[in-house]
Parts: structure tokens; C-alpha cells; sequence
């Protein structure tokens, strides 16, 4: 590191449970799943991704399922797939949380494509 600062051992556990989200967010169903996975607390991996990413890191989860949403969408999937595919439980939650970080339905952004 420049100026010879050493990286804090908590900024490389973010890291490490930011890269484990990126690789695995399709199969992921929760930050319990994240926690678990990579052997530490629920609580650890919220207060580490508000520190250092300043965002909740269900929501991290989220938005990158999100994004992959879109794409696969614009691929001309079905909204019941992407769901499937995403590890959501029904079609509806996973409608719910694509307008909430998209801001319009998955149907609409299909018409829109």
C-alpha cells in the first residue's frame, strides 16, 4: 500500500464477502447465506459493507441480482424464469424488488426492449 499504510484486516473481510456476493449472488437467498459461508455474523457483514461500502449489504445483494435481471430480461427470458433463475421464491417478490431498484416493472422494461 502507498506510503506504507497497512490495509485494515476488516477492509480485507469486505473484500472477501464482496467478491464471494459478485461470484455467487445468483444462488444466494440472504446475507445469512453470505454470513455463513464465509465464516463469520450477519451482523459482521452489515456493519462491515455500511463502513466500507455505505450500503446495506442486502442491498448490495440485491442490486446485483438486480442488474443481472435486466439483462437476462433484455435477453427475452421470462419474468418466471429470471425469478427461478435469481432464487427468488415466486415470480411477485421477485417483480416487487425489480421495481424498487429499477423503478418500473420487469414486464414493462421487456416492453420497453
Amino acid at each position: 500500500v502507498p506510503g506504507g499504510h497497512r490495509v485494515p484486516r476488516s477492509f480485507a473481510t469486505y473484500e472477501r464477502l464482496r467478491r464471494h456476493m459478485e461470484e455467487h449472488y445468483r444462488r444466494l437467498r440472504s446475507v445469512e447465506d453470505v454470513a455463513s459461508e464465509c465464516g463469520v455474523t450477519q451482523v459482521h457483514v452489515s456493519r462491515l459493507f455500511q463502513r466500507f461500502a455505505h450500503v446495506g449489504a442486502y442491498q448490495f445483494l440485491v442490486r446485483l441480482k438486480m442488474n443481472d435481471a435486466a439483462e437476462l430480461l433484455d435477453n427475452g427470458l421470462l419474468v418466471k424464469e429470471v425469478a427461478e433463475r435469481l432464487v427468488f421464491l415466486d415470480a411477485f417478490q421477485f417483480s416487487r424488488a425489480f421495481k424498487r431498484v429499477h423503478g418500473v416493472s420487469p414486464s414493462r422494461l421487456q416492453k420497453r426492449s
